[in-house]
């Protein structure tokens, strides 16, 4: 193995601020088990040129992480921009904590040839749940494990037992541009306004401004801050404000608050927040009950993700 490895980046050319957590966790893991390897990056979200090739072809391995990267219809919604073309240049290409997009039918002829001649068929991949790891082994991609997402890996018993339990005394929410629900996300706001003495918001996509704004110029409350669109400015107030729990209906701010102790409810508005609750157990509410939201935020909860230790060794030990 040669000294450098290639981190098929979802960051790159991303509009979505969540990809920048997943890209960060991804490359501490990188670090951990290649400590003195170089590591380069290229897009998984825009098509590979003549750099990208270079790269590929320097390098030993590559690893892409991404957690709607995979799907059943690969031509009409490609998050991994891949083309037949780029299988002529790849090298062992390795998932590390991959998801499906959406729960969808059967794979169609075109993504299942192309993801059983992207993906190494040496190595172990890691996707982040039980419904993807499901999926790839119906196209007859067998070698894969459910580690989970990378950024939950250190969520651990132990760390989870420091996550308070109780109401904090301020909040920061996240709504979500491209699953817009005016009617629940207005209820939403309203309920936490109540409850909560300041409510921040945190814009995490590209046209959650637009759309939060829209919803607070006709909701009539005077509690409510929106910050920045800028991951530095939201790691400031989950590592600054001495009090302020997370609820929110996008999953990466949640798992980001979980990495920084903050406690947190998740709002569900796809399969990664309800696959992430049967598996791995965190706390997630449906978006319309509201009953059970008030009763988290109000009675408490404790933390107890279980992360699946075992098979995350497993996949790095592969490599030693």
């Amino acid at each position: 193995m040669n000294g450098l490895i290639a981190h098929i980046d979802p960051s790159i050319c991303s509009l979505n601020l969540g990809d920048y957590i997943i890209s960060e966790s991804v490359s501490s893991v990188l670090g951990d088990v290649f400590p003195y390897m170089q590591k380069a990056k290229i897009p998984s979200q825009d098509i590979w040129w003549s750099g990208s090739y270079r790269v590929l072809k320097n390098s030993s391995l590559s690893f892409v992480g991404g957690t709607n990267l995979l799907t059943s219809n690969m031509p009409f919604y490609r998050q991994w921009k891949m083309s037949p073309v780029d299988i002529f240049f790849k090298n062992e290409i390795v998932l590390l904590g991959a998801g499906w997009w959406q729960y969808q039918e059967g794979v169609n002829f075109y993504s299942r040839f192309m993801y059983r001649n992207i993906l190494s068929k040496k190595y172990f991949h890691s996707v982040r749940d039980e419904y993807t790891l499901n999926k790839l082994k119906s196209i007859g991609v067998d070698n894969v494990i459910n580690t989970s997402c990378p950024t939950m890996w250190s969520l651990t018993q132990e760390f989870c037992e420091s996550i308070p339990r109780n109401k904090s005394k301020d909040v920061v929410v996240t709504l979500t541009d491209y699953r817009m629900d005016i009617q629940n996300d207005s209820k939403l706001l309203a309920c936490l306004s109540k409850w909560y003495k300041k409510v921040f918001i945190w814009p995490q996509g590209h046209l959650d401004y637009k759309y939060i704004n829209g919803i607070l110029g006709g909701l009539g409350v005077d509690n409510v801050e929106v910050i920045r669109a800028d991951l530095k400015c939201y790691d400031d107030l989950l590592e600054n404000n001495p009090s302020i729990d997370y609820v929110g209906t996008r999953l990466h701010a949640g798992v980001r608050a979980l990495q920084k102790g903050i406690r947190s409810i998740i709002i569900e508005v796809d399969n990664r927040a309800s696959e992430k609750a049967k598996s791995f157990d965190i706390v997630t509410v449906s978006r319309n009950d509201f009953d059970r939201l008030e009763v988290l935020i109000n009675e408490g909860f404790c933390t107890k993700i279980r992360i699946p230790l075992s098979e995350i060794n497993r996949w790095k030990e592969q490599f030693e």
